[in-house]
């Protein structure tokens, strides 16, 4: 200016460039563009530097709840600030809850619901329709059937007796008094296919079974088997434990024996029977081993005696049949075989799977 050159190397003010640079690197030396040290002061939006203003507010104390479903959404107009370890809660467990047993209104299926009120249940339109089927459902097909007392029921008018088997025909209100079941019911016994009837005297009586059955029931043998072999001492009639059977009054009753026996000496044995009711009499034989290559028969005609001649004679082992018939006119009793040794000090034994059998003839 006035004068003064301005070339290349100078800018308007006539400064040389060079200078001007230098003097932009060294602002921070002049009084008009002075940068702060440190971290406290920070460049604020209108050029200055100055400290950060510090935080204000008040924490809040209370918290909304959320616990709820269907909650608004709201921004809020309080000026207090939330901690930040605040927390809203949550809904109760759905699964373990009570709530679902409160419930009093709505139709479930596939689950079950707790403490329905049925009052409120019968109201609901799928119940209020079911109770108006007109038919009776389940494993069969039954055709229509009101839903009415009186016309279930007629059920029990049901003119077919049905069973696990097939039944003929008859009245179910008659049905008790027909002659079949009259005499089943007074029949003191269980009876089927595989079981065993007790007192075939009782079915004996029944009107229905013809002449032959009745006697071929009456004539079921019984077999007692001797399973242990019983030894007895002396001369007095001692009891056969194993063989003793039930008699009827008014009865008659066949029995054989086939019995195998040993003496230890040469004293031999006696055999017996005792009945322990009265008014019976018996009629029987015995054939049997005497000595080793000799037999002997004998009869029995009366109880509690001995047999009029010994068996087994010998220190060996022997075999008897004794058969007889034993008839019952006054009490019931029983009927029991005996046995004894010829002497006083000897020893009589029946062995094992000697047998009795005894048939009811009347």
């Amino acid at each position: 200016m006035g004068g003064q050159n301005i070339n290349e190397n100078t800018d308007t003010l006539g400064i040389i460039k060079d200078k001007a640079h230098t003097i932009q690197h060294a602002a921070t030396s002049t009084a008009d563009h002075t940068f702060p040290s440190g971290t406290a002061n920070f460049l604020r939006a209108d050029g200055t530097f100055a400290a950060p203003p510090t935080g204000s507010g008040t924490p809040s104390g209370t918290v909304l709840a959320e616990t709820t479903f269907s909650i608004a959404a709201g921004a809020g107009t309080s000026a207090e600030y939330s901690r930040g370890d605040h927390t809203h809660g949550s809904v109760a467990d759905l699964v373990s809850g009570t709530a679902h047993a409160s419930l009093t209104t709505g139709v479930h299926s596939l689950g079950t619901m707790a403490l329905q009120a049925s009052a409120a249940f019968a109201t609901t339109a799928t119940y209020a329709a079911h109770t108006t089927s007109d038919g009776v459902h389940g494993a069969g097909t039954v055709a229509s059937v009101a839903a009415v007392t009186a016309q279930i029921t007629t059920h029990a008018a049901l003119t077919s007796v049905h069973s696990l088997n097939t039944a003929s025909t008859a009245s179910s209100a008659s049905y008790a008094l027909t002659t079949t079941y009259a005499a089943h019911t007074a029949s003191a016994t269980t009876h089927g296919v595989a079981g065993t009837i007790a007192a075939k005297a009782d079915i004996a009586t029944d009107a229905n079974l013809s002449a032959a059955a009745q006697s071929s029931i009456l004539k079921s043998p019984t077999y007692i088997l001797i399973t242990a072999a019983q030894t007895v001492t002396g001369s007095v009639l001692a009891n056969i434990t194993e063989w003793v059977f039930a008699a009827a009054t008014a009865s008659k009753y066949v029995f054989e024996a086939a019995i195998t026996n040993d003496c230890a000496s040469t004293a031999g044995i006696w055999y017996g029977v005792t009945y322990s009711g009265s008014n019976a009499t018996i009629q029987a034989q015995l054939f049997g081993t005497r000595a080793a290559t000799t037999a002997v028969a004998c009869a029995l005609t009366a109880f509690a005696t001995k047999t009029g001649v010994k068996f087994t004679m010998v220190a060996a082992t022997g075999a008897v049949y004794f058969t007889g018939l034993v008839a019952t006119a006054g009490t019931a009793g029983n009927v029991q075989f005996q046995m004894c040794a010829g002497t006083a000090a000897a020893t009589a034994t029946i062995r094992v799977n000697s047998v009795l059998e005894v048939i009811k003839m009347a």
